[in-house]
């Protein structure tokens, strides 16, 4: 005969064995869950920026690296007749003049709501680099044009000398640039300065492979010319397409990404250098030794476009 709350005291007695054999398990299995947890965790810190990249409305963002006097000026102003002040941003020391330092550009984006960054297509500027591209959560697209070293170089020298000119008969304010060495035209006596002595005194500012070093990469040491062109090489690797300032077609294809109208008018062009012939041969052969480099990153450039205009046909 059973005795009464056998049943019972055995469904019991099998819960606490169950309950024992779970307790069991867990201590053996619970270190490696905290492991995979840990790394499930580093993995989400470290991908963050890819896995929020869905909640962007566009689906590239436009960075425009404005080199002065390659046409920046031109595409510039037609964007802005076609895009709201939301889609395209321009960063220049008129719009603000802390703009002057990349690290205050790059701040300015980071403080901006993911609202915000949302409805930004295209930023375009002198100083748009990696410390606007870290702001952005969207996949980036970076644009530049690259022209030929000497006629950029003179083109530069002769527009610092008509904003020197216009500083002086107090026809425009001071403004950053009358503290940037680049834009000293005169010496001391009040005397325009040749273009070899502007160059000679700015020759790091005025080389675009160190400027393409400078804003787009973390880079502060100083480097030799061979290593600063590989650096360069690198960083243009890095853009979606490079243009050729000598090339009006290249334009049209900026103006095709974007969605714009390819009908532009060209705008701030510098017009005739002003110098002769035989003053022009003497100044190339000058920059030509003072910085052989430059045309190897534009012959470099040149490559680049014609493989991304190749991709182009056979796409």
């Amino acid at each position: 005969m059973k005795q009464p709350g056998t049943i019972i005291h055995a469904s019991r007695l099998l819960w606490k064995k169950a309950k024992a054999v779970r307790l069991r398990i867990l201590d053996i299995v619970k270190p490696s869950l905290c492991r995979v947890g840990l790394l499930m965790s580093l993995f989400r810190i470290q991908t963050s920026k890819t896995l929020r990249r869905p909640f962007c409305r566009n689906r590239y963002i436009y960075l425009i690296d404005h080199i002065p006097k390659t046409g920046g000026t031109s595409i510039a102003n037609h964007l802005a007749r076609y895009l709201n002040q939301e889609e395209f941003i321009r960063v220049y020391p008129e719009v603000d003049p802390s703009w002057v330092v990349p690290q205050n550009v790059g701040r300015y984006f980071q403080k901006l709501s993911r609202a915000r960054k949302k409805r930004i297509r295209v930023v375009m500027g002198h100083v748009v680099g990696y410390c606007v591209e870290d702001a952005f959560e969207c996949a980036v697209r970076k644009i530049c044009f690259i022209r030929k070293p000497i006629s950029y170089a003179v083109s530069l020298y002769h527009h610092v000398v008509r904003s020197g000119r216009l500083y002086e008969a107090g026809k425009i304010m001071r403004d950053h640039r009358a503290m940037n060495p680049l834009y000293q035209i005169t010496s001391a006596d009040g005397k325009l300065i040749s273009f070899e002595e502007w160059y000679a005194m700015n020759t790091d500012r005025i080389q675009i492979t160190r400027r393409l070093v400078r804003y787009h990469r973390r880079f502060s040491k100083k480097a030799s010319d061979e290593e600063m062109l590989g650096m360069a090489k690198r960083v243009l690797e890095k853009f979606y397409f490079v243009g050729m300032t000598e090339n009006p077609e290249d334009f049209l294809i900026v103006f095709k990404l974007l969605g714009v109208p390819i009908e532009y008018r060209i705008e701030n062009a510098g017009g005739h250098h002003g110098f002769s012939e035989e003053r022009m041969k003497a100044i190339e052969s000058f920059i030509h030794a003072k910085s052989p480099h430059e045309q190897a990153l534009y012959e470099y450039a040149l490559q680049l476009n014609r493989n991304f205009k190749n991709s182009l046909s056979v796409s």
